[in-house]
């Protein structure tokens, strides 16, 4: 089986922590290893191959975080000209693994997100294997989760007749709904819609022919001419483009849990927590808290007599919100980018795979940068990082080492895990 993972995206659900330049999939939340790293381990015991389909802007990231996972030679990586929602990006992936990779026809094709968590793994992989022989027939298989609460920014699937235990045929896709719909669907025992897809390269070009002939028609293309012509394809999704159009669905009841953790109330379920069901990152002191999530960066966070609240703290942001409404947190980027703000924010922290770098201060005159460089893994760094000011003073601050560097050449060593900061300033800008 190959498994194709879709690691695009905005990054604006989980905002102040992901950006545009550093979207969900690439955060960590205090843990060792990524959502995207996550997901890439979870199917390197059972794949025969795993290509990840990013964005030009992401490659880098994409290509740090997959070093030092163990898994070479069991990744590729495609990307995308341009972000066109996930059908294209599909017909993208299965291009690339037929003209680089000997996609067969009959193979089964996992499509899976780079940002969800499922617990345990072993009740996924043991679904998917469920599933390859109705794939093999010719279905297309979604992967449907017994919701636990009624979340609105899922969708859902109305199931229709039993096939087998766990197998159902699917009666209908239902976009994201208001709350009290959502608790109707619980009552009536829709699924949430997990967008993990299996198929066969066979199975998607025939529904893609017969549902979405102009899609298909501009898929029908070798790879470069794909690319070439990318920017005249839809903006459509898997979703739209096949699935709701098929009659070749069927729907596997997944007996796990699952979260796309899409939103701040997303996180706060799946961290542990203390004994105040407190979850707690950073430098925390917290008095009379309870039920909340505190994620904060290098400032001290007080609280007193907060509860379900969520807090998250970045170098140029805070996000201050109650528990129940952080869906609402893409209003507050759109509010962003309404008051033309968007260009400044992305300009005071940007995220690159070595680090970040925050603008501390601006002038006519000047600008003074802080570069943080923490290596996500030791071995995707060089031994040694040469440094060239160009122009003005740099401070370097890397443990014992205090020093200024005038315009010149400064070489530091690896730092390994941890954090080396630079205080660059520019002159004259």
């Amino acid at each position: 089986m190959k498994v194709v993972i879709l690691a695009g995206g905005r990054g604006s659900r989980l905002w102040p922590l992901s950006r545009h330049q550093f979207p969900k999939q690439f955060l960590r939340f205090g843990e060792e290893h990524s959502l995207l790293q996550k997901t890439l381990l979870r199917y390197s015991k059972t794949a025969s191959h795993i290509l990840v389909v990013t964005s030009p802007s992401y490659r880098y990231l994409v290509e740090s975080q997959c070093k030092g996972l163990g898994m070479e030679g069991l990744y590729s990586i495609a990307t995308e000209p341009e972000a066109k929602s996930t059908a294209p990006a599909v017909a993208l992936a299965l291009r690339f693994l037929e003209e680089n990779l000997n996609l067969r026809e009959d193979d089964p094709v996992l499509i899976s997100s780079s940002d969800a968590l499922f617990s345990p793994d072993n009740a996924l992989m043991e679904a998917i294997s469920f599933g390859v022989p109705s794939a093999l027939l010719g279905y297309f298989l979604v992967f449907g989760i017994k919701p636990s609460y009624p979340e609105t920014g899922y969708g859902y699937i109305a199931l229709g007749e039993e096939k087998s235990p766990f197998l159902y045929e699917v009666d209908q896709f239902i976009e994201k709904p208001i709350k009290e719909r959502a608790e109707e669907y619980i009552r009536q025992g829709h699924l949430w819609n997990s967008g993990l897809f299996l198929f066969t390269p066979s199975t998607f070009w025939r529904e893609l022919a017969s549902k979405s002939p102009d899609l298909y028609c501009l898929a029908s293309q070798s790879l470069d001419k794909m690319r070439s012509s990318f920017a005249e394809f839809p903006i459509i999704s898997f979703d739209h483009a096949v699935l709701e159009k098929s009659e070749r669905i069927r729907v596997v009841a997944l007996q796990a849990a699952w979260s796309d953790v899409g939103s701040w109330d997303s996180v706060y379920d799946i961290m542990g927590k203390d004994a105040h069901r407190n979850v707690k990152v950073g430098n925390i002191v917290d008095i009379d808290t309870k039920d909340s999530l505190i994620l904060g960066g290098k400032r001290l966070i007080s609280t007193v007599g907060l509860e379900g609240m969520l807090i998250v703290e970045t170098e140029d942001a805070l996000y201050l919100g109650k528990k129940g409404e952080s869906q609402k947190v893409k209003q507050v980027v759109e509010e962003l980018e309404r008051r033309s703000m968007q260009e400044a924010q992305e300009h005071l922290s940007r995220h690159f795979a070595w680090g970040m770098y925050t603008l501390l201060a601006k002038t006519k005159d000047y600008r003074v940068h802080k570069v943080a460089i923490e290596p996500l893994q030791t071995a995707s760094l060089p031994k040694a990082n040469h440094w060239t000011v160009v122009q003005g003073v740099m401070k370097v601050l890397q443990g014992e080492r205090k020093e200024e560097v005038l315009v010149g050449e400064v070489i530091l060593e690896n730092p390994g895990p941890g954090v080396l900061e630079l205080i660059g300033i520019e002159a004259g800008i």
